[in-house]
């Protein structure tokens, strides 16, 4: 979703830093059904730590960076 090929062992790392520090915090994720499936969002659930706030959060078309994603409207949400 990022246009590029995510630094998986870079995004753990992080999730583990934040998990361990202490500060209260929550991992969201920004549902974009036409890019997102249900296993996609399982598998970023996963890597979240038990006991850590996790959220989805719906995706607002109107604030997207990408063009195709501001036209698809609620298709893409």
């Amino acid at each position: 979703l990022t246009g590029v090929r995510a630094p998986i062992a870079e995004i753990l790392r992080s999730i583990d830093l934040l998990s361990r520090c202490g500060i209260e915090h929550e991992f969201r994720t920004t549902c974009v059904t036409s890019l997102l499936s249900d296993t996609d969002l399982e598998k970023v659930a996963g890597m979240i730590p038990d006991g850590a706030g996790f959220r989805t959060q719906a995706f607002n078309p109107a604030m997207a960076l990408d063009g195709s994603l501001r036209k698809a409207g609620a298709a893409g949400a």
